[in-house]
């Protein structure tokens, strides 16, 4: 999720600079062309993966669109920090179903790698 965020505040903080120094215009195609894969885009099956590579899976599918992620812990309180440190146990949509173009939105369940349960 952290580098999601990041991805927007350095598309925020170019933006800026951009339109501080007149190329604005300029890099307006560049700027639409980036904003992600028109779709639809169909939920690769990361369940057992490692989440950052999970989410790079997402990504490379539905490009850079402002997705919203969501990760979830339901077998303890731990904050997920560290993406390599977790894996998926589940994720919404399933495995080759379509991502929503309107809602954006896919979750991943996870649990640390070698436990039971998700």
């Amino acid at each position: 999720m952290e580098g999601i965020l990041m991805r927007k505040q350095l598309k925020i903080a170019l933006a800026a600079v951009m339109a501080a120094g007149g190329m604005l215009t300029v890099a307006a195609p560049a700027a639409a062309a980036q904003e992600g894969n028109p779709g639809p885009w169909e939920m690769p099956d990361v369940r057992g993966e490692i989440l950052q590579r999970a989410i790079n899976s997402v990504l490379s599918v539905t490009g850079d669109v402002d997705l919203d992620l969501e990760l979830r812990n339901r077998k303890d309180a731990r904050e997920v920090i560290n993406y390599t440190n977790w894996e998926v146990c589940a994720q919404a949509p399933r495995g080759g179903q379509n991502i929503s173009q309107k809602a954006k939105r896919v979750i991943l369940v996870v649990r640390r790698p070698n436990t039971s349960g998700c």
